[in-house]
């Protein structure tokens, strides 16, 4: 008798743990910095548009492309030697700081000082702009002005 007694207990003790000891698992909440960068690394991106302050020079980029990583270096293919200061072939990137715990995602710092603004970004697609002058990273005044890239993945 013993033996049942201490069963229905312990069945009971379970019962109520069972209940009050489940609870529900808490929505995580998407981390903002992880899907933007998730988006940007998932491959190779290639233009179908460029321009240079408003002139289309998506001719000039016709074998570039760009490969972003998740440890915030990047590194580049086919630029034309012209443009190799607007784009080096490799380099380093982060989201600019905001003063706050998350950083602005909607700018990236490039090499430590080129400021390039994402206009869009999807899994699909990815524009970015960014004023480029001689003294940034060590233009040319031929290469100076306002760029849009409109990238697709390759």
């Amino acid at each position: 008798m013993k033996i049942v007694r201490k069963a229905s207990i312990l069945l009971m003790v379970l019962a109520v743990l069972l209940v009050f000891g489940c609870k529900k698992k808490k929505d995580i909440e998407p981390d903002p910095e992880a899907e933007a960068i998730a988006k940007l690394v998932s491959g190779a991106w290639v233009p179908t548009a460029v321009t240079l302050d408003s002139e289309n020079r998506t001719a000039d980029f016709t074998n570039f492309s760009l490969t972003i990583t998740e440890n915030k270096t990047y590194s580049t293919l086919g630029v034309d030697p012209i443009y190799s200061s607007v784009w080096p072939s490799s380099g380093s990137w982060d989201f600019k700081s905001s003063g706050s715990a998350i950083p602005d995602l909607t700018t990236i710092i490039r090499d430590g000082s080129l400021e390039i603004s994402i206009d869009v970004l999807s899994e699909t697609q990815f524009v970015m702009s960014f004023t480029f002058v001689t003294g940034s990273v060590e233009g040319t005044s031929s290469t100076e002005g306002n760029y849009i890239f409109s990238m697709e993945h390759n």
